[in-house]
């Protein structure tokens, strides 16, 4: 039982000493407020120099230009990923990468974004009071939807024939048509 433990030991110790690149811990869930300037950092163990990426949910390299809603910089010990002001879309899976000339090692880290509007419920329900048709033709219908509340959209679902599927559409408030 022991000899296990040793090897163990001895191969995490030559991987360090090798100096390839290595996070601990490998992965990292980061909740960030809606609204506010927030900074992930990233940090690598291995032989310098070590060069950052960082990329988005979709794998795309994030730059490091300031004027972008998330971007990069460099810091003493690692790389950022600031967010001027974060948003509900910026929740997602990134990762950070740090390379040296022994390799690549990569880091996920999941972003949650906690809303700061009040509203725990991003969905409201409004109680529909009328529908007034105001005109129709042969390819459309135009209508007037009175709702109680304040909903920001509802939607509509419709079949365009009888015999067809049914679609659903969102309207916003106060757009007309789709």
């Amino acid at each position: 039982m022991l000899v296990p433990l040793i090897c163990a030991l001895i191969i995490h110790t030559v991987a360090a000493q090798s100096g390839h690149p290595e996070f601990d811990p490998t992965m990292e869930q980061v909740v960030l407020e809606e609204g506010t300037l927030a900074k992930v950092e990233c940090e690598a163990k291995g032989e310098q120099p070590l060069t950052y990426k960082w990329y988005n949910q979709t794998g795309v390299e994030i730059p490091s230009d300031a004027n972008q809603d998330i971007f990069t910089r460099r810091s003493d010990s690692g790389c950022s990923l600031i967010f001027g002001s974060v948003k509900r879309i910026h929740a997602g899976l990134y990762s950070c990468s740090a390379t040296n000339k022994h390799g690549t090692a990569s880091k996920p880290y999941d972003i949650i974004v906690n809303s700061t509007s009040g509203n725990i419920t991003t969905n409201e329900t409004a109680q529909i009071d009328s529908v007034k048709v105001i005109n129709i033709t042969d390819n459309s219908v135009e209508f007037i939807v009175t709702t109680t509340g304040e909903p920001d959209s509802f939607y509509i679902r419709y079949k365009e024939k009888l015999d067809k599927e049914e679609k659903s559409v969102q309207i916003k408030r106060g757009e007309k048509g789709f």
